[in-house]
């Protein structure tokens, strides 16, 4: 047996019915935030902003690690601090060190641990290479610019090692598209 609905409620039941009702009550709730006033206001009617101090600015923003220069690594090591502490210390700082063998040497015979030594020139072989591959994109680049090559990114597999505008291709063609072999120079 089915349940009756009031012949008012019964289009409202419906999914359209719920559509409009939607559609009816969401501009009341906007323009009902649009009527709230959350803010102070100052004498003129403008809202009145609440500003940090230098203080706290200054606690709320957090400072960089510093980076140790190689005295600061020497005075670590002499007092006392772990290899491992040491490195964390640089890698948190990211300072670049590009050490002669002679400075290395000096380090070492001043305490320095060959953990951090070997770290040292890891890292600065690492920032090497990535300066290198970075100067390297910088000016593949550019030449595309110039020249309205496209860039590596984009550039489609099969015709990265053909002049622009080149490709061989080679297949073998299927019933009932083609068939036996094909193949030739692309130009486009």
């Amino acid at each position: 047996m089915k349940r009756s609905i009031c012949p008012v409620a019964r289009p409202l039941a419906s999914g359209y019915g719920r559509l409009a009702i939607l559609l009816l009550l969401s501009p009341l709730a906007v323009l009902a935030g649009c009527a709230t006033d959350l803010t102070r206001r100052d004498a003129t009617g403008n809202p009145q902003v609440a500003r940090m101090s230098q203080e706290d600015l200054a606690r709320s923003t957090p400072n960089p690690p510093a980076v140790p220069d190689t005295e600061d690594i020497v005075r670590m090591s002499r007092s006392g601090v772990p290899p491992a502490q040491i490195i964390e210390r640089i890698k948190a700082g990211g300072g670049r060190y590009p050490l002669t063998p002679e400075q290395i040497d000096g380090l070492r015979a001043r305490g320095v641990d060959q953990a951090v030594l070997d770290h040292l020139v890891a890292a600065e072989h690492a920032a090497q290479q990535a300066d290198r591959a970075d100067r390297e994109a910088r000016a593949e680049r550019e030449l595309a610019r110039q020249y309205g090559y496209p860039t590596p990114d984009y550039r489609d597999y099969y015709r990265q090692d053909y002049p622009w505008g080149f490709s061989p291709y080679l297949g073998y063609g299927f019933w009932p598209h083609a068939s036996g072999w094909y193949g030739g120079v692309r130009v486009w």
